[in-house]
């Protein structure tokens, strides 16, 4: 069995010159195929690399929150996406455009679609907008199409966390909210090993995670950076972004 892979850059509109505006790389899976996120846990996850006009720039994906990737004796084996995808990249256009300018942004994409076999996958698309001197045009389309998808959320107000790091493991605290349903930290750098379990536990209204440092950390990073995806009490997905800074356990003194 093949996937279909189906990659969609946008429509034209009219674009305000000095302005940003919001594009979309559409992935299309068939059942039982996935593709990657930005820490693929195995494989690697889906790229853009832009070719645009003089003084036009384009930020990095935008990735919506990861799920699990299993296999099918059930072992985890990555992170990703399954179903119809949006890859939303903000782009910006130059300050000095002229009006009626009609430009075109090329990007050569690149993803790798799993199943029980990985199959690459690139395009060569290309979107035509043209430039106008008027305030920016709402991508309506494009705006619909992301509200489908689970983006990262800043840290609640009311959420405390906190990170140590021991020798093979973090300690990830969470004061302020209880009742998360299935909760599962994904690494976004990879420090945290990918398809081992997390342990949970409860203890005076907080939530403990311990988490497995990589077996392939060389280094230790000064944030526990990442995404803490769980379900809500309706079953709706989320996810919290997580910067936070790993301090070393304390020193026993003997």
């Amino acid at each position: 069995m093949r996937a279909r892979e189906t990659v969609s850059g946008g429509r034209r509109d009219l674009r305000a010159a000095g302005q940003t505006h919001h594009r979309a790389l559409r992935l299309d899976h068939e059942p039982k195929w996935h593709t990657y996120w930005i820490n693929a846990g195995t494989g690697y996850a889906t790229s853009i690399k832009w070719e645009l006009p003089v003084g036009w720039s384009a930020g990095d994906i935008q990735w919506p929150v990861p799920t699990l990737i299993k296999n099918a004796a059930g072992a985890v084996t990555g992170h990703g996406y399954t179903g119809v995808l949006y890859l939303p990249v903000t782009v910006r256009a130059a300050k000095d455009a002229t009006t009626s300018d009609k430009v075109t942004l090329k990007a050569a994409v690149a993803w790798l679609m799993c199943a029980e076999v990985c199959i690459p996958g690139k395009a060569d698309l290309s979107l035509s907008l043209l430039v106008s001197q008027g305030a920016a045009q709402p991508d309506s389309a494009v705006r619909t199409e992301l509200a489908r998808m689970v983006m990262p959320e800043p840290l609640p107000s009311d959420w405390r966390l906190g990170a140590v790091r021991a020798a093979s493991t973090v300690t990830l605290t969470l004061a302020g909210r209880g009742g998360l349903g299935s909760p599962h930290f994904f690494s976004e750098d990879g420090y945290i090993q990918h398809d081992l379990p997390q342990k949970l536990a409860v203890d005076s209204g907080r939530l403990i995670f311990t988490l497995p440092i990589s077996e392939d950390a060389t280094a230790v990073p000064q944030t526990l950076l990442g995404v803490l995806a769980y379900t809500d009490a309706t079953g709706a997905y989320h996810g919290v972004r997580v910067d936070e800074t790993l301090r070393p356990a304390p020193q026993v003194n003997p």
